[in-house]
């Protein structure tokens, strides 16, 4: 990256990574830990008010060692800066006029993975009525701790504390606290429907701004025809019901959006018919 000439101004600053393989990777290899309760009270069981009622949680600890991963593109070029060293420079190519074109982002064995937190799952079914029979299920997930250790060329290790926080890199990660999907269903004959509602935490970018947590709404309603001799199901549903706005994100790039988290400001429609030979 030598021979810039002052003053140069990167006219283009969204920035092309190339990810590939390499031949010197060494395997992963990992601790881990895991442990789970499942609560199923008897009085829920065939009580009036319920069918049934289940609840569980299931603490993880994971460590990965000798990591195989991408370094964050930005962090190349602020590394290859503040270093001079080749092991990130020669990463970073730069066009005739010294613009940065694509950097070579190869896989490697990073350093090592710290993960932790828990599953958090309830299920309700309530009792067969003349109106149908009604469920709600929440399934949350919460990440105590994910931090990775980056191995430096001078043997040092950088310790990068990922939780709560969102990418700004070209392979978007996302490590929110918090995420939930709690779902309705409703049963009846040959009718069903389920209502859906995916949320995530906010989270802090790159930049240090905060992307909002969003709420998302699906609907779905399925009728299976008595005609047909074989299981068949129409359904017609629909993703982001209410048209929620995804969080501004001034740091993902020229859509201003997450694309890995948040769905398009539109509703989607579709129609499914569902063929099951038994």
């Amino acid at each position: 990256m030598g021979g810039i000439g002052p003053g140069l101004a990167q006219r283009n600053p969204q920035l092309s990574a190339r990810s590939q393989g390499n031949a010197s990777l060494i395997a992963e290899t990992s601790d881990a830990w895991s442990a789970g309760i499942v609560w199923s009270p008897a009085f829920a069981q065939g009580a009036g008010w319920a069918e049934g009622l289940t609840a569980s949680i299931d603490f993880y600890d994971v460590e990965i060692d000798d990591a195989v991963q991408g370094l964050n593109p930005g962090a190349v070029i602020e590394a290859c800066v503040n270093t001079l060293d080749p092991f990130f420079c020669d990463s970073v190519s730069r066009s005739s006029s010294g613009s940065i074109g694509v950097i070579e982002n190869q896989l490697q064995n990073i350093g090592s993975i710290e993960a932790s937190g828990f599953d958090l799952a309830i299920n309700w079914v309530g009792p067969d009525t003349g109106i149908g029979q009604c469920g709600i299920n929440l399934n949350a997930i919460y990440l105590d701790e994910y931090i990775e250790r980056t191995a430096n060329p001078d043997g040092t290790q950088s310790v990068n504390d990922l939780t709560g926080t969102h990418s700004d890199e070209t392979f978007q990660r996302v490590f929110p606290e918090w995420r939930a999907v709690t779902s309705v269903d409703w049963n009846l004959n040959r009718w069903s429907a389920n209502v859906a509602f995916r949320w995530t935490d906010s989270m802090i970018l790159d930049s240090g701004s905060e992307l909002d947590s969003a709420l998302f709404t699906d609907l779905q309603v399925r009728y299976n025809p008595s005609f047909a001799d074989e299981p068949v199901t129409i359904a017609i549903g629909f993703n982001n019901l209410f048209d929620e706005d995804p969080s501004t994100c001034d740091a993902c790039g020229v859509i201003g959006m997450s694309n890995v988290v948040h769905d398009l400001p539109v509703t989607v429609g579709y129609l499914r018919v569902t063929y099951q030979s038994n």
